[in-house]
């Protein structure tokens, strides 16, 4: 359940008696309009509201150093306590919130009356947090301690919707009940299919399974690390009010060829911002591109983590030069793809995915240091792939096809895939890990006849694999 949001307060809170200015390495999976506050499936009872943050989308993010959210009480008379923190996985695939790691515990907003929202930033910078380290999906959660008489009563966290709205209904921008502006996101219609971005997510208590829902939180996070940040760039859909580009959903999926065949159409364009800290202020950098990934949790070098796959074709059309960096350690790079259709955007239909990591450094004392890794997948159904799933117990069985030399998976979720080839009834030694979110590209032994691909979780990880 959802209701209208209010005007909006500051709240700071601290955590950490000797807190710092906050970096500006942020990151946030939500387009800067805000539609709603919510419970999600919580209702009036306690439980807890997530933003999934899949490894594909934000792998070398490993230091929380600050959150901003909006929290909203329906009566501040009454004072509801609740708890941010982050978990990863259990068994089923869905957020572990039994296993929450607090920041921050017994938060409350100040007392009065009537309603009220204020924006709530932690700074962490004296005391980082570390989310779950791992190749599935992490959680950024907040635990609604108290039950409440919702809607009348109770606090709850702003979002922003991913549907067409309006009368005829459309993605378009326009004016919220609010005023605000707002396009309710920007997901990506494929066929006749809207796109359901599993990066929402709410529960009531243990014996209730999460669900997912079609939003984003109204979340920015801020890190240590050098953080890169998808957006989409496409001045129809996102044309005053309505901030362009936008950061939200619409980033993870972007549109780059009208798959939805949309009114008007809809050819994105795609933007990269590196946030790397005020210490790259007027430095370089570039990006490289790939389609593919490292097995696993990519490589060291002596640049920080290196994820993508340099023997991929797609490296070849890197590096693209960035904007000189400005005064906050920021620079951001638009691929312009030019007025659709046209055969360069064709080409974006046979990408099953493309992930990319900037390479940066200041000017002054040079370190080349590199970046967070992105990634999107410009088609859900590429043409040649098969999609399919594997369940923990169960492995996808799949007959290798004679003749090409190469095995590409894209994992779509939820969590970790190992892939295994055989020769006859015999496993060949050593596995290859494909961490959600990524593809992997594989070279399998010439006789090998047949490939087993193996989930950890109860609930079944959607991929899509091709032998080319």
């Amino acid at each position: 359940m959802r209701t209208s949001l209010v005007v909006i307060a500051t709240l700071a809170i601290c955590a950490s008696a000797l807190a710092q200015t906050v970096n500006q390495n942020e990151v946030n999976r939500w387009d800067l309009s805000t539609e709603f506050t919510s419970r999600g499936s919580v209702g009036g009872v306690a439980g807890y509201l997530s933003a999934s943050h899949p490894f594909g989308l934000n792998a070398g993010l490993a230091t929380l150093t600050h959150s901003q959210y909006v929290m909203q009480d329906q009566d501040l008379a009454t004072n509801e306590p609740w708890n941010v923190g982050s978990c990863g996985l259990d068994a089923a695939g869905d957020p572990d919130y039994a296993k929450l790691t607090a920041y921050a515990s017994n938060l409350r907003l100040p007392t009065g009356s009537g309603i009220a929202a204020y924006i709530l930033t932690h700074t962490l910078t004296g005391a980082p947090h570390t989310p779950p380290a791992t190749t599935d999906q992490w959680h950024h959660v907040w635990h609604l301690v108290q039950a409440a008489n919702w809607t009348t009563d109770g606090i709850s966290v702003h979002m922003s919707q991913a549907a067409t709205w309006g009368t005829p209904p459309t993605l378009l921008c326009q004016l919220n009940p609010n005023s605000t502006p707002g396009h309710r996101e920007l997901p990506r219609i494929e066929g006749t299919t809207q796109i359901i971005e599993d990066l929402a997510w709410s529960s009531q208590p243990s014996n209730q399974r999460p669900l997912v829902q079609d939003r984003t939180w109204r979340l920015r996070l801020g890190f240590n690390e050098i953080a890169l940040v998808p957006g989409i760039d496409n001045v129809t859909y996102n044309n005053s009010p309505c901030p362009n580009p936008t950061w939200g959903l619409g980033a993870v999926d972007p549109d780059f060829y009208d798959s939805g065949v949309s009114t008007p159409a809809r050819f994105d364009d795609y933007v990269w911002r590196v946030n790397a800290g005020a210490t790259y202020a007027g430095g370089v950098g570039v990006l490289l591109v790939s389609q593919t990934v490292f097995p696993g949790n990519g490589i060291p070098t002596p640049y920080g983590q290196l994820y993508l796959d340099i023997t991929d074709p797609l490296f070849g059309i890197g590096p693209l030069v960035m904007p000189p960096f400005d005064g906050t350690g920021g620079s951001q790079f638009t691929l312009a793809l030019g007025a659709g259709p046209n055969a360069i955007r064709n080409v974006f239909k046979e990408l099953a995915s493309w992930s990319t990591q900037a390479l940066v450094t200041p000017l002054t004392n040079p370190k080349w240091k590199l970046s967070s890794l992105s990634t999107m997948r410009p088609a859900l159904a590429p043409s040649g792939f098969t999609a399919t799933t594997a369940v923990s117990g169960t492995p996808a069985s799949i007959v290798r096809t004679v003749g090409p030399t190469r095995f590409s998976l894209r994992n779509d979720g939820r969590g970790e895939l190992t892939v295994q080839f055989f020769i006859g009834s015999a496993p060949v030694p050593g596995t290859f890990k494909v961490a959600e979110r990524t593809m992997v590209r594989m070279t399998p032994p010439v006789a090998a006849n047949k490939v087993e691909v193996t989930s950890t979780k109860t609930t079944a990880t959607n991929f899509v694999y091709a032998h080319k």
